[in-house]
């Protein structure tokens, strides 16, 4: 009876700790047959210091891997390179913001194609 209620106890600390699904990412954009879609960590963005997730998925499903992703807070700032996370299609990139609604410049670039696109953040 002890093990299960240390078990039953210890699942509604987890479920305790998770985020709903409440809080909303921008929705995703497409870039030729690329879905680009944004998280941040925190979630939602705070003022200050906050990780970006740029993910790249082709059509197919498979990850688009061999992208250069730069990123800017600021519409005449200067880019900032991702990392590149393995060829998951995954680029992390942290940068600080200010309180407000704002925008996030992604600029996307393979072989002689670029494209840069608009996310909205709202920060809290």
């Amino acid at each position: 009876m002890l093990r299960q209620t240390c078990i039953t106890l210890m699942f509604v600390m987890i479920a305790a700790c998770s985020r709903g699904t409440d809080v909303a990412a921008p929705p995703p954009q497409s870039w030729g047959s690329v879905v680009v879609s944004l998280e941040s960590r925190p979630v939602p963005p705070r003022v200050g210091m906050n990780e970006f997730l740029v993910i790249g998925t082709e059509a197919s499903g498979k990850p688009a891997w061999n992208m250069m992703v730069t990123l800017r807070t600021d519409a005449s700032g200067d880019w900032r390179q991702a990392i590149q996370d393995g060829e998951s299609g995954v680029y992390r990139k942290a940068l600080p913001l200010g309180a407000g609604a704002q925008i996030l410049y992604v600029r996307l670039q393979r072989g002689g194609d670029e494209a840069v696109l608009e996310f909205p953040l709202k920060v809290e």
